[in-house]
């Protein structure tokens, strides 16, 4: 190449022209064990040029910036989770999901679940306990025995509620001897309980059940003429499979009189034992013939 004389060596008539390359890093050198030294470099850019005493060489100097990192070449970890869920199963009132977690390389071992004691709820019908196939009959997971149930880590199972179907049966208040007459029906599952209405209960007037004129209510009864069983009021009722009807018995006022203190069937036999013996007792003078 040829240069001005005034910046060249006297020697030199020409020159030769020589880049040069050179590297700026950034970052580690080296990395620690079980990571990886990455590098990443930029495009050069010039720097600088100068004339070399020697051989008549012009020097032209190019840069570029390398960024160095270290990755990690290691296991790879994870969390991982086992999960067991609760299904209702067509009921409501499942217990919470359970649920632990590893953090590992890989999803390895399982966890043992304790069996939720929480019962679910569903109408005429029987809750049996849990099993992992919804349409079982018998559950493997029996409500009235604890249990436990084991899941991978990586995985969930979920149990579904085991029914079995209750008959339900109907208790029916009559107002009268006639079907017809307004009634109010309870219907429960077989085996509930409950107290007895009496024939005066609020439950009942506001069903508009009236007691005839001269006459008091005393007892239910599952005939309309009263000649089957008989319940009572308050007393302890007990569903079947069945539906139960109840008639009110009712029977006349009588007015009552003062009471003595005797018996009323020792006053009889007394009464009988003094007119045998031909002796009279007149009320209204309490005198003897």
């Amino acid at each position: 190449m040829t240069v001005p004389v005034s910046t060249a060596y006297a020697e030199c008539t020409s020159y030769k022209r020589v880049d040069l390359y050179a590297d700026q890093y950034e970052g580690p050198s080296s990395c620690p064990s079980g990571y990886t030294l990455h590098t990443s470099c930029g495009a050069y850019w010039w720097g600088d040029g100068a004339y070399l005493e020697q051989g008549c060489i012009y020097k032209n100097q190019w840069w570029r910036t390398c960024t160095r990192s270290c990755s990690y070449n290691g296991p790879t970890y994870h969390t991982y989770y086992a999960t067991l869920t609760y299904n209702a199963n067509g009921g409501s009132g499942a217990p919470a999901e359970q649920s632990k977690s590893i953090y590992a390389t890989s999803a390895s071992g399982s966890v043992n679940f304790s069996i939720s004691s929480k019962q679910p709820t569903r109408t005429n019908y029987k809750f049996l306990g849990w099993d992992q196939n919804s349409k079982a009959t018998k559950p493997a997971y029996p409500k009235d025995k604890s249990g436990t149930i084991s899941v991978s880590y990586g995985s969930s199972q979920t149990l579904y509620a085991i029914w079995q179907k209750v008959a339900s049966s109907k208790l029916i208040y009559h107002g009268g001897p006639n079907a017809s007459d307004p009634v109010a029906q309870y219907t429960r599952d077989e085996g509930s309980t409950l107290k007895l209405y009496d024939f005066s209960d609020p439950n009942l007037q506001s069903k508009k059940f009236t007691v005839p004129a001269g006459m008091r209510f005393d007892h239910w009864n599952i005939d309309p003429k009263g000649a089957g069983t008989s319940y009572y009021p308050n007393a302890t009722f007990t569903y079947g499979a069945k539906d139960v009807n109840l008639y009110p018995v009712f029977v006349p006022l009588v007015s009552q009189m003062p009471s003595t203190g005797v018996n009323g069937a020792m006053l009889w036999g007394a009464s009988l034992l003094l007119m045998s013996s031909g002796i009279i007792i007149h009320r209204r003078n309490r005198t003897i013939n």
